[in-house]
C-alpha cells in the first residue's frame, strides 16, 4: 500500500516536472533586445531629466552672489638694471656648477580614454565648418547649423539656454569626433608616427 502511494506520488511529481520543463515560446534574443531598449530608454530619460535639472540650476545659481568692487592692481616698482663696474669687466668668470642630485624622469602619458558609449557619427545635412587656430596651427571642426551659441551676457538665462542646446541628443557628435581625430593626429605627430 505504501509502495503504491509512493508510486502514485512519484508519478504526479514527475508529471509536474515534465509540465514545468516544457519548452516555452520565449526567444532569449528577443527578450534581450527588449531589455536593452528599456535600459537605453531609462538612461535617455535619466540623462534628459538631469540636464533639465542642471539647466534650471543654472538659471537660479547666481542669484545670491554679490560681486565686490575690483581691487586695483598694485604698481610695480621700477628697479634700475645692474651694471658691471669697469674694473670688474676684465676679471675671469668664476665657474659655479650646480650639482644635479637626481634626474627627473618624465611621467609616462596616460592612455587615451575610450568613450563610455561609442559616439556615432550621423549624417547631419545641417552642418557648418568652424575654423580656429591653436598654437599657430589651423584646425576645423563640424558644428550643427541649428546651434546658436552666443553669450552676449553671462547671465543665468543665457547659460541655461546654451546648456540646453549643447546637452541635446547627438548635437555635438560630429564635433566630438573631429576633436578626437585632431587629438589622435597631434599625438601621432608628437610621437613621430605618420
Amino acid at each position: 500500500m505504501i509502495t503504491q502511494n509512493i508510486k502514485i506520488l512519484f508519478g504526479i511529481l514527475l508529471s509536474c516536472c515534465a509540465i514545468n520543463c516544457y519548452p516555452q515560446n520565449n526567444d532569449p534574443r528577443k527578450e534581450y533586445e527588449e531589455f536593452k531598449q528599456q535600459a537605453m530608454q531609462k538612461y535617455k530619460d535619466f540623462r534628459k531629466e538631469a540636464n533639465e535639472q542642471y539647466a534650471m540650476f543654472l538659471k537660479r545659481a547666481w542669484d545670491q552672489y554679490n560681486a565686490l568692487p575690483a581691487i586695483p592692481k598694485p604698481k610695480d616698482e621700477t628697479i634700475p638694471p645692474v651694471t658691471i663696474p669697469e674694473e670688474d669687466k676684465n676679471k675671469p668668470i668664476e665657474s659655479n656648477p650646480i650639482p644635479i642630485k637626481e634626474v627627473v624622469v618624465p611621467p609616462t602619458p596616460n592612455p587615451q580614454p575610450t568613450p563610455i558609449a561609442p559616439i556615432k557619427e550621423g549624417s547631419q545635412p545641417q552642418e557648418r565648418t568652424v575654423e580656429f587656430i591653436y598654437c599657430g596651427t589651423k584646425y576645423q571642426v563640424r558644428l550643427n547649423k541649428d546651434l546658436n551659441l552666443s553669450l552676449h551676457d553671462c547671465n543665468n538665462e543665457q547659460l541655461s539656454n546654451v546648456w540646453t542646446q549643447l546637452s541635446a541628443e547627438g548635437v555635438l557628435n560630429s564635433t566630438i569626433r573631429d576633436c578626437l581625430a585632431i587629438r589622435v593626429s597631434k599625438k601621432n605627430v608628437r610621437l613621430g608616427i605618420p
